[in-house]
């Protein structure tokens, strides 16, 4: 099975008109050989942002809908006067769980490369990896970005000198204690290369080898 995540962002503030004509879509994927399911979600930190997930047995079942004359006439569904952010839209293919219908054991243990691919590619969601003594070993292109450096510029800095005093010393502690809480949310505050501070709700997994957190950004004060 192969997921296509297909994401765009609204420019004109139609939100709303295009939920609803998702919520409201004939059926005409459906039938679609090797078709398998399709889910729609909006971005936590930007609304305006939609990730498309459609999922298919193969790759070619996948680009033969999108050449169907079923998927242009799907077309007339986008709502009138629909402006999108050219520059941000972006289709992944992810190519993993080789059986149609897997088992839920299986789909758990397979869900984990799925995933971390998906993160890695991923411009909104805020995802970073740091050792016991808070060195990142991994951070993906939103963190980097929002931190106002390079792709890989993350990588090797020190965690604690990237939050406020307040949020490493409460986050040094929590790894000391060795205590994992991973369905808790928390919120830190990290400070960008300008000076400007950026918060982020996430949760915190402290691992024997260190942490992981995953988040997006904060539209609360």
């Amino acid at each position: 099975m192969i997921l296509a995540v297909s994401r765009f962002r609204i420019k004109n503030g139609m939100e709303m008109a295009v939920a609803q004509a998702f919520l409201d879509r004939p059926h005409l994927v459906d039938d679609a050989p090797g078709f398998l399911g399709l889910e729609v979600f909006t971005d936590t930190a930007d609304p305006s942002v939609f990730y498309l997930v459609t999922r298919w047995t193969d790759g070619l079942s996948f680009d033969a809908w999108h050449r169907s004359e079923s998927h242009h006439r799907s077309h007339k569904w986008i709502p009138r006067g629909l402006r999108l952010d050219a520059s941000f839209t972006q289709v992944t293919i992810l190519e993993r769980l080789p059986r149609p219908t897997p088992a839920p054991e299986d789909l758990l243990m397979d869900s984990a490369p799925l995933l971390a691919a998906f993160l890695a590619c991923s411009e909104t969601v805020h995802s970073l990896a740091a050792t016991t003594e808070g060195i990142i070993v991994f951070a993906n292109p939103a963190v980097s970005r929002h931190l106002g450096l390079p792709a890989d510029g993350a990588l090797g800095k020190s965690l604690w000198h990237l939050l406020s005093t307040a949020d490493a010393a409460r986050l040094r502690a929590t790894v000391a204690s060795g205590e994992r809480r991973p369905s808790e949310r928390t919120r830190l505050t990290f400070l960008a290369m300008d000076h400007v501070p950026y918060i982020l709700d996430c949760h915190v997994d402290t691992q024997p080898n260190g942490l992981v957190i995953l988040g997006e950004l904060s539209r609360r004060p």
